[in-house]
């Protein structure tokens, strides 16, 4: 293993699950059909025609095996008893449960972060076949921060801050060889940036322009705090755009997130959203207001839930930008598995569940749940099935058949992936609920049934483990250490 530490040149997605401790019983029902929704957008499409995934399948239709087991000790990370392992892309977030723990593929190599409290953070490239380190990067001069999720062109660009605050908060982006490490490159951004993402073959940050946000006693932010900027892989400026935002006084607390679609780009800072042309930077009309949020960047377009007066509501743009959707009543529901970017669905007013198509607003009801739109925290449509979890049930129904029972599952650790018609599940605890341990199992995508279980030993966090995706395989991550399962 190589350490690589060179010169620099020079908050996080919103979580859908939170993954708790063991699965519980199983059983058949049937749920009554509620009146039909009165959306602004209305329900259309052929009752019974097969819904559409996004989802790439990988196949776990068995027991896994443990290929290996990597712990940041490996990698020279031993001290604090909160060292855990990190999605690059999130290093900055201390937040329990929404910090990610999925490693970046870059081909030969697999990318993860460590920190912990007083430990900063470190990037380890890992070999996908045996789990080796084979290097390590942190900054000689300055601190880690969140890293794209996409190599760019070779390379894995990543922010590096100079460790001040406010006036003295300096970034650079560096440009990491995922092969070695090794910085190839890079260059400094105008302001302090929180998070960097790829857009075609060029990067963009969100950025804090006015030191104020940070200093207590001072004056008032200026009424654009933040620029979203565009940059090419050599630093050269694309486009820049200041986001009118109000904070409400110095000194409050930032919660930012950016959703980068094929042409447009969704910012949101504690409950008001930008929504922008990546390939201009031009910001167009958009719906913002208390407690809006961009939930999804699916189908080309992007789909926001706000509250206003009348309730909750869902807006879909599409990939031009224009507003082709309006659905009073109604939130966006996060995905239930990983790696789904299928289209949006829609918890509806009438505790239907809507397809909405991103691109074109159309909607149709897909089927329902019992507890309506304030109990619904994530589904997706797999094949023909459509799965939801609410109030901490997992119900499957077949929208091929009205009529056929839907199957639940009564659980408290909600399924991650969807592999080969077996949804997998994650828990803390052993399948008895009560020794120690934990274990990885399969539901069946047609019944409900489980599949196959297999225990898990020597788990590490104090946060549970979560199921991730690296590449072709699937990942158990828990605090420090990472397990590679394959079928």
């Amino acid at each position: 293993m190589r350490e690589t530490s060179t010169t620099a040149s020079s908050r996080p997605a919103r979580a859908a699950i939170l993954l708790a401790t063991s699965l519980l019983a199983i059983s058949g029902c049937t749920l009554a059909s509620p009146p039909e929704p009165t959306p602004s957008a209305s329900p259309t499409g052929t009752p019974g025609a097969t819904p559409t995934t996004a989802v790439q399948l990988l196949s776990y239709p068995d027991t896994p095996t443990a290929l290996w087991t990597f712990s940041a000790e490996q990698a020279g990370v031993t001290a604090g008893s909160d060292v855990a392992l990190y999605d690059p892309a999130q290093l900055t977030s201390f937040v329990e449960g929404f910090a990610g723990a999925s490693p970046i593929d870059a081909g030969d190599v697999w990318i993860t972060a460590a920190r912990g409290r007083d430990v900063l953070p470190v990037l380890v490239g890992l070999a996908p076949e045996s789990g080796e380190p084979l290097w390590t990067y942190r900054p000689r001069s300055g601190v880690l921060s969140n890293c794209a999720r996409t190599v760019v062109d070779g390379a894995l660009p990543c922010l590096v801050s100079n460790g001040g605050v406010g006036a003295d908060a300096r970034t650079a982006v560096v440009l990491l060889d995922p092969g070695t490490g090794i910085e190839n490159g890079g260059f400094d951004l105008p302001f302090p940036a929180t998070s960097l993402h790829v857009t075609g073959s060029d990067l963009v940050a969100l950025m804090q322009t006015d030191p104020a946000l940070y200093d207590e006693d001072g004056p008032e932010p200026s009424a654009t705090p933040f620029r979203l900027g565009r940059f090419t892989a050599d630093g050269d400026a694309v486009w820049a755009a200041d986001l009118p935002f109000k904070t409400g006084g110095p000194g409050r607390g930032l919660w930012e997130s950016v959703e980068v679609g094929e042409s447009l780009v969704g910012v949101e800072i504690l409950g008001s959203v930008f929504l922008l042309r990546s390939d201009t930077g031009a910001l167009l009309p958009v719906r913002s207001g208390p407690d809006a949020f961009w939930a999804s960047s699916q189908g080309g377009g992007l789909v926001t839930t706000r509250s206003d007066v009348e309730g909750p509501q869902v807006t879909v743009y599409g990939s031009s930008g224009a507003e082709v959707a309006v659905i009073q009543g109604a939130v966006n529901v996060p995905p239930l598995v990983v790696d789904d970017v299928g289209p949006a669905l829609v918890a509806g007013p009438s505790s239907d569940v809507l397809l909405v198509d991103a691109e074109t607003g159309d909607a149709r009801t897909l089927g329902v749940t019992p507890g309506g739109a304030d109990t619904l925290t994530a589904a997706s449509v797999l094949g023909h099935m459509l799965l939801t979890v609410d109030d901490g049930t997992l119900l499957g129904h077949d929208t091929r058949s009205p009529d056929r029972p839907d199957w639940r599952v009564e659980l408290v650790s909600s399924p991650r992936a969807y592999t080969d018609g077996v949804l997998l599940y994650v828990s803390g605890m052993a399948d008895d609920g009560a020794t120690a341990g934990g274990s990885v199992g399969g539901l069946r995508l047609e019944d409900g049934l489980i599949a196959w279980t297999m225990p898990l030993v020597a788990l590490e966090g104090t946060g549970g483990p979560s199921l991730e995706r690296a590449g072709e395989h699937l990942v158990v991550v828990d605090g420090p250490t990472i397990t590679a399962l394959v079928p």
